[in-house]
């Protein structure tokens, strides 16, 4: 048959990906507030993320910046995205990160080295990956 649907999606056995835009604005709404992340220390009281998906390798997870699918940067409400590697299992720990930021300019992300300082107190063990939605 050889039709798209059919061919087998290659998952990586070292891990698993995430895809999560990152934000930091003040919030505007109680909403807002529910998504941002206040149990962490004041540098974090207007940064928000939100994870979108979750993906079996690399390949698939790097495609939705490079071909900006979904529009995840909202119209401007989410500057950042974070592809993670984890590894597999309970509480996982991430084994690789890579950090793009919206260009408004150009209408796509672009792959940075690093995010800026301001967000500085979120790395380390820190996950930027949180419950899916």
């Amino acid at each position: 048959m050889g039709n798209e649907a059919e061919k087998q999606v290659e998952v990586d056995p070292t891990g698993f990906w995430c895809v999560t835009s990152v934000g930091d604005h003040e919030p505007k709404s109680r909403t807002d507030f529910e998504y941002s992340v206040e149990t962490m220390d004041d540098y974090c009281k207007n940064v928000h993320r939100r994870t979108w998906g979750v993906f079996p390798n690399r390949e698939l997870a790097e495609r939705i910046p490079q071909k900006n699918l979904g529009a995840l940067e909202e119209a401007g409400y989410y500057k950042w995205l974070a592809v993670e590697k984890f590894e597999w299992g309970l509480y996982p720990g991430v084994l690789e990160r890579y950090f793009y930021e919206w260009d408004r300019s150009s209408d796509r992300w672009v792959p940075i080295e690093d995010l800026p300082d301001n967000l500085q107190p979120m790395r380390g063990p820190f996950q930027w990956c949180s419950e899916l939605g």
